[in-house]
């Protein structure tokens, strides 16, 4: 019987870890809207057979979107300190995942979105000014350094992002050299432009 009762017990304060597990957050950021509402992104880790992150955005307490991956959280930041952006990276095994989310209030309802998701082989980056996302794609190799061989940046305009511009990286087009598409012609960048998809 004492037996029994020892099983019953370690159950009980493993299902409890496992429920305190889930509801620690891995990160969070706390911020406000225009309008004054407070809100919350956070990411949390869902213990299961296959382990997966849930990023979810809440405000004044009330669940607005959820969002859930296998991949590793490596950050998680605003667009700028009064932005409306959410900007996630997280990182795969063979691939980078960037996800970012839109959070945009009126004076009756506060909503989150999507706006981008895109797992290419190397880690995009987020710029300010301008305000876009360059996705590398194509992967190459230079010696023993996997590069990637294409640009496509995505534009923030109208609530969403868009394809604007594709590039394909010449021979001599190094991953130092990958801001360049940015101002072409003064950096004579080795680049030449592609059909948008």
């Amino acid at each position: 019987m004492r037996r029994w009762a020892l099983i019953v017990l370690l159950l009980s304060a493993t299902a409890q870890v496992q429920a305190q597990a889930a509801k620690s957050a891995l990160a969070t950021l706390k911020f406000s809207l225009e309008n004054g509402r407070g809100c919350e992104a956070s990411i949390r880790e869902i213990p299961s057979s296959a382990p997966e992150q849930q990023f979810a955005i809440s405000c004044e307490g009330k669940p607005l979107l959820t969002y859930s991956t296998g991949d590793d959280l490596v950050d998680l930041s605003r667009d700028s300190s009064a932005g409306d952006r959410i900007v996630t990276r997280w990182e795969g095994g063979s691939h980078f995942r960037m996800a970012i989310f839109h959070v945009s209030a009126t004076d009756r309802s506060t909503t989150a979105q999507k706006v981008f998701d895109e797992t290419p082989a190397f880690a995009p980056d987020f710029l300010v000014a301008p305000d876009v996302v360059l996705v590398y794609r194509d992967k190459r190799f230079v010696g023993s350094e996997a590069i990637p061989s294409r640009t496509d940046v995505y534009q923030w305009k109208d609530g969403e992002y868009d394809l604007v511009k594709s590039w394909k990286w010449k021979d001599d087009m190094r991953y130092a050299d990958r801001f360049c598409v940015l101002d072409v012609k003064t950096l004579s960048c080795p680049v030449t432009p592609l059909p948008l998809k």
